[in-house]
């Protein structure tokens, strides 16, 4: 798989691919962020607009079950290809079917036929995005992938900017049409994709990086505590500001990544969590007299670093772990769903309890230290981001790498290890007989052989089994 991943990375990366998967991308997240943010679009149809935000209802629950279902699926068709198409036809049809049934529910006054939560369903299959989004991220390299989230997210908040300027009619058009255009993006990439070949997960892949996810999910659970406390102070949250934090957020870090002649790693990004909680702390809590402009500001950042952060990790999960990017993806988003879930329970409960605000700051606290020191420690995410090796069958020192593990593991004799070289290089039958001075014949004994050793199925299994071997020890 590595060396298909890497094969892709070089496609996608070259414009326009690249300018599509970003702008197609935007219009999911576009999507979301238009009906998280109704008291800035028309007050005719702001109630409207706020149904199509995936609540705590019955559609969060068929909206978990999607990333669970597609996820499961994914990994039991890991040996075998499958089209990406029809999910994304489906997750575009869904989406922007269900947001017209709320929208005509709306318009119509028709909750007595059709009920709020009824016609919230459809749009609950949204989160099959987040698994092909995710994906394809998987099919970027680390400056790539970095620049495609952050110009994602901008062009999200930028949406809600631009669709605050127009008519009703034309912001719920809008909204129909963001999933359609992240569809049509998807489509347009898969359709650009060479032949997929059967992925091989190699079994050598370090392990699944449950401890990076945790850590996300409690990030998230300490996001919702300062979002849900600083929105206590008021009846009319500032989303204004939430916006304006998200462009700048989006924009510097957009600029950082071009300026910088390296690779803005991941390590790096993770110093910056620990920060953004303590300040974004420390205003909500300095103060008891309202919601302040510079607290909402602070949260906003952080929700939105929240989300980037959240992206890169998954994506370098994927391409570090031994299971599927959308499978990994989909136990991503799980977890970080139930931290969000666990961050107003835990909310309530402080509320209810009558908890002192020094006992809220220090758990608060306490539990950011937590997740910067240990979950998400810069060290840990560095070697995390650092263990897949890319497959280049031209650099001469990887493929004699692959081979000499290959025959470490598997006891290939002279003969076997040289023909597996050439296979390795991506070399034809041919050729092989040609450079070895072999027969056809001699050629097949010895691939049967490799085939009985490997537990190979075929020629194909079996240079994918060795291109894996790259970080093998």
């Amino acid at each position: 798989m590595v060396d298909r991943i890497h094969s892709d990375q070089t496609r996608l990366s070259k414009s326009p691919l690249f300018f599509i998967a970003s702008v197609g991308f935007g219009c999911y997240l576009g999507w979301g962020m238009l009906g998280s943010s109704p008291s800035l679009l028309s007050p005719v149809i702001a109630q409207t607009v706020s149904r199509t935000a995936i609540g705590d209802g019955a559609e969060r629950v068929v909206w978990m079950l999607a990333i669970a279902v597609l996820g499961l699926w994914a990994f039991a068709k890991r040996h075998t290809n499958f089209s990406r198409k029809p999910i994304s036809v489906a997750a575009g049809i869904f989406t922007a079917g269900g947001t017209i049934a709320i929208y005509a529910t709306g318009a119509l006054d028709a909750e007595n036929i059709l009920t709020p939560s009824l016609s919230q369903l459809p749009i609950a299959l949204s989160s099959l995005y987040i698994l092909l989004w995710g994906e394809q991220l998987c099919l970027l390299n680390g400056k790539q992938a970095l620049q495609c989230v952050l110009i994602a997210s901008f062009i999200s908040f930028a949406m809600v900017v631009f669709c605050s300027a127009l008519p009703p009619a034309a912001q719920a058009a809008a909204q129909i049409a963001a999933p359609v255009f992240s569809s049509a993006a998807l489509l347009c990439l898969e359709a650009k994709r060479p032949d997929r070949e059967p992925e091989l997960i190699s079994e050598n892949a370090p392990k699944f990086p449950l401890r990076a996810f945790v850590g996300i999910g409690l990030f998230g659970v300490i996001v919702v505590l300062l979002q849900s406390f600083s929105e206590g102070k008021t009846d009319q949250p500032n989303e204004l500001l939430w916006v304006i934090a998200g462009l700048i957020v989006n924009a510097a870090l957009f600029l950082a990544s071009i300026a910088s002649p390296k690779e803005i790693k991941a390590s790096f990004l993770s110093k910056l969590v620990l920060p953004l909680l303590v300040i974004s702390a420390f205003f909500v809590f300095a103060t008891d007299f309202g919601q302040q402009n510079v607290e909402v500001f602070a949260i906003g950042c952080s929700w939105i670093y929240l989300r980037l952060f959240t992206w890169i990790i998954w994506r370098i999960g994927a391409l570090s772990s031994n299971v599927p990017p959308m499978s990994v993806i989909a136990i991503g988003q799980l977890i970080l769903t139930a931290g969000t879930i666990a961050g107003g329970t835990i909310h309530t409960a402080m509320t209810d309890f009558g908890a002192s605000q020094l006992m809220t700051i220090a758990f608060i606290c306490i539990l950011g230290i937590l997740v910067a020191m240990f979950f998400l420690d810069t060290r840990y995410v560095a070697e995390l981001a650092d263990g897949p090796v890319p497959f280049d069958p031209e650099d001469r020192a990887i493929c004699e790498r692959c081979v000499d593990n290959a025959t470490a593991k598997y006891g290939l004799s002279g003969q076997e290890r040289a023909i597996a070289l050439m296979l390795v290089r991506g070399d034809d039958n041919d050729s092989i007989q040609n450079e070895l001075v072999i027969a056809t014949n001699t050629l097949r004994t010895h691939l049967r052989n490799m085939y009985k050793k490997t537990d190979a199925h075929s020629r194909e299994d079996l240079v994918l089994l060795l291109r894996s071997l790259t970080h093998h020890k």
